[in-house]
């Protein structure tokens, strides 16, 4: 695979269709949530997904029983098994995947064993079980993978136990299960694995329940979670959280979900309920997971459930046929929040739905190719707002928006080709509306464009390499009027442009290697203003700048 282009990464948390958020529902009730749904009309080369990632470089990552699929916001790749080429992974049916603190994939399969892939250089490396070596992988079936702490790479395997990779050999210490060592792990069909806030390990197995591990003495412990003394405990752990509060969350096969008080050593069970509908919707817990919010979500066999710690019960989210916003399918096996915020979930069999939860309830605005008066395209890059309360909307392809939010009707500003007038591109990066109340677009390929709001015209502000008072570059991606009423112009390739609005005159701020003061890259991504008049420019590739201008 070569390496992915950088702009989709910058707009890959611009890409939902536009729309308004409303206010939340009060805790206990249940949300009103509007899915959307990913699935394998959409590319997705397979409907279960079992692992989610967002990598250090934006992308989205989905592993499915028939390869691993990239995600860009606009269509897939997939990393696939080819039997005639060894340089590609080793089998299609992925379980985890997992990117290192050295932005290395550990990608663990159903059959194939280990694949380790560095992005950087394209290289594939397959660790598979020899049942020769005591130091290669214990199983070929891995089912979960975890980057501890001290940098360390896990694997839990279906039927060979727990492996740690050590990187300086390129071997596996194995833990296993050893019925002459009450220690040991207690089976060797591992089905989650998690380090909590004080760096122990919580094993949850097939068979043999809850495993604590001590890394000092490298041994296990049995911990009984059950629904009181005297009962028995719950022997098939699938998934395991350590919340806000330091408590444990277990989730289980048949028996439901448990919180566990480590102080106290005891436990809670919550159970599904048929007379409750505040009540778990399943006893067959697949994942849990705790958002950036606080909230704790449940995926299970029968659906979606929101914790409510208030009343301690459950909001169900279900799959309704009927409704093309509800959840994919109800067996949801994986959760993951990407750092812009969004919610994904993956089901068996449904593919992928997500959702924003700081959005609660959504009004959308969507192209409809029917309608003049919709939004032109669904790539939503920027916004500004207008003097009357009006909303500009910069999209990528198709130009810039004007939403009047008392009737939601919409305005396009396209380019054309046959007016010098016109938006001088419609791939749009950047809105700025300034304090005179005057709109600055900032375009891919077409510079600066300035709106005249009575003649509904553009004049525009372009590059040109003879004139050292012009533009620095044409690929405009950030705006800023700063207190003295400056127009700072952010560049991606030419740095940065201050713009003089009353002789029409830049004044150019490039790198120069020569000089460690400059600028210290011309790729430009950010721009801000801080209280004492300082300038911070963010950079893609060469860190952040403050510059005085004074």
């Amino acid at each position: 695979m070569t390496r992915p282009p950088s702009l989709p990464t910058l707009l890959l948390s611009s890409l939902l269709p536009l729309a308004v958020g409303l206010a939340g529902p009060a805790s206990g009730q249940v949300r009103n949530i509007r899915f959307e749904r990913i699935a394998t009309e959409d590319g997705l080369s397979q409907a279960d997904v079992y692992s989610i990632l967002q990598d250090r470089q934006g992308f989205m990552w989905f592993a499915t029983q028939y390869g691993l699929n990239r995600y860009d916001g606009y269509g897939f790749e997939h990393l696939l098994h080819d039997p005639y080429d060894p340089s590609t992974l080793s089998h299609n049916f992925i379980y985890a995947v997992i990117e290192d603190r050295h932005g290395i994939f550990w990608i663990g399969t159903m059959g194939g064993g280990l694949n380790r892939w560095n992005p950087e250089n394209n290289t594939l490396n397959h660790y598979r079980h020899d049942p020769a070596d005591p130091t290669s992988l214990s199983n070929d079936r891995i089912r979960v993978l975890l980057e501890d702490r001290e940098g360390f790479v896990w694997i839990g395997t279906d039927g060979g136990g727990l492996n740690r990779f050590e990187s300086a050999t390129g071997t596996f210490a194995r833990f296993i299960h050893n019925p002459a060592e009450p220690d040991s792990l207690s089976t060797d069909r591992i089905l989650a694995v998690y380090q909590d806030s004080g760096g122990t390990f919580w094993v949850g197995t097939d068979g043999g329940g809850l495993n604590r591990f001590e890394p000092e003495t490298e041994t296990f412990s049995k911990i009984c979670v059950s629904s009181g003394p005297g009962q028995p405990c719950a022997d098939r752990v699938w998934a395991i959280l350590e919340d806000r509060d330091g408590l444990l969350w277990i989730g289980t096969y048949e028996r439901g979900l448990f919180r566990y008080d480590r102080a106290s050593e005891t436990s809670r069970q919550f159970l599904h309920d048929p007379g409750d509908p505040e009540s778990l919707s399943s006893n067959w817990v697949r994942s849990i997971f705790q958002d950036d919010l606080g909230t704790i979500w449940v995926g299970t066999d029968a659906g979606l459930n929101e914790w409510n710690p208030a009343k301690e019960t459950f909001s169900r989210y279900q799959n309704n046929p009927a409704n093309s916003s509800s959840l994919s399918d109800n067996r949801v096996i994986s959760i993951y929040q990407d750092r812009g915020g969004v919610l994904w979930f993956g089901t068996e069999g449904g593919g992928l739905s997500k959702w924003n939860p700081r959005s609660g309830v959504f009004s959308s605005f969507q192209r409809d190719p029917s309608r003049q008066d919709s939004l032109s395209s669904n790539t939503v890059a920027s916004f500004a707002e207008g003097p009357d309360g009006e909303i500009y909307i910069g999209t990528y392809g198709g130009g810039v928006n004007r939403l009047d939010r008392s009737t939601a009707r919409i305005t396009h500003y396209r380019h054309d080709p046959e007016r010098a007038d016109s938006l001088n591109d419609d791939r749009v990066m950047a809105l700025l509306v300034d304090s005179e109340d005057v709109l600055w677009v900032g375009t891919l390929e077409g510079g600066l464009d300035r709106l005249d709001r009575k003649s509904q015209t553009f004049s525009h502000f372009v590059h040109d390499p003879d004139d050292p008072h012009s533009l620095s570059g044409n690929s405009v991606v950030s705006l800023l009027e700063d207190r003295k009423g400056y127009l700072w112009v952010g560049t991606s390739g030419g740095g940065l442009s201050r713009l003089d609005r009353s002789s029409g005159v830049f004044v150019r701020y490039r790198h120069d290697p020569e000089n460690p003061t400059s600028l210290s890259g011309d790729l430009i991504t950010a721009l801000y203003e801080d209280h004492l008049g300082g300038l911070w420019v963010g950079t893609e590739t060469e860190g952040l700048n403050r510059f005085d201008p004074n």
